[in-house]
């Protein structure tokens, strides 16, 4: 009966990581409480517990079958202590049962009947955090952003040649402002001394032509003159 109590929890686990991730499913671990007795007042749950470490993430699972015993989970440590039923978080009422471990923390979880719980069927754990799982997730992120930043899968530890940084080329000189020459003195080409030359030539001079009357004296007194001379 206890081997077929384990190869029903053990199918359980099996089809239960076939459903998670796979860098998740390596962070969980699954406890099954008391091993091939299950949860039964014969199994010596402080001992078992006691070399167990629980995480956040992990499951443990209680096997009733054989025992018909009912489960119960509790809030605090007193109504561990004292087996107290009056206000339970929560039952179980199935022959196998899954708790997930998903806080950190102690879980406290009893059997339904006082007598058993008084007994020793009752179990008491401490969850610690998965520091594991933790890591297990941010390489899942880092990996979905080298994926998403090198989409084509290149090997980032292929050797990538060094490309030289360029030279920057040199900045040219600044030309020297440009000077005008000195204007040159202009001499005009005048000889010393000279007079200016008049702007307009002045005008021509002609005597008068004497007139008809006076070439009529001149006539009669040249010939007054030479009969004079004949006279003589």
């Amino acid at each position: 009966m206890a081997g077929q109590k384990t190869s029903n929890i053990a199918l359980a686990i099996v089809l239960l990581s076939m459903a998670i991730p796979g860098h998740m499913a390596a962070a969980i671990h699954h406890h099954v409480v008391g091993d091939d007795k299950g949860w039964d007042i014969s199994s010596d749950l402080a001992t078992w517990a006691s070399g167990r470490v629980f995480k956040v993430g992990d499951n443990i699972w209680f096997d009733k079958t054989a025992s018909q015993e009912s489960l119960v989970e509790l809030e605090s440590v007193n109504e561990f202590s004292s087996c107290d039923l009056t206000n339970p978080i929560k039952m179980y009422t199935e022959g196998i049962n899954k708790v997930s471990l998903d806080g950190e923390g102690s879980r406290y979880f009893i059997s339904g009947d006082s007598g058993s719980c008084k007994k020793g069927l009752k179990l008491h754990i401490n969850v610690h955090p998965n520091k594991e799982e933790e890591n297990n997730e941010e390489d899942g992120i880092s990996t979905e952003y080298k994926d998403a930043t090198n989409p084509h899968g290149s090997n980032e530890d292929e050797d990538i040649p060094d490309v030289p940084e360029p030279t920057p080329s040199p900045k040219p000189k600044p030309k020297p402002p440009h000077k005008a020459p000195p204007p040159e003195e202009f001499e005009p080409d005048v000889a010393p001394d000279s007079p200016p030359e008049p702007i307009f030539p002045p005008p021509e001079f002609s005597p008068p032509t004497p007139s008809s009357s006076t070439l009529v004296y001149g006539h009669f007194f040249a010939m007054v003159v030479a009969g004079c001379w004949i006279v003589i």
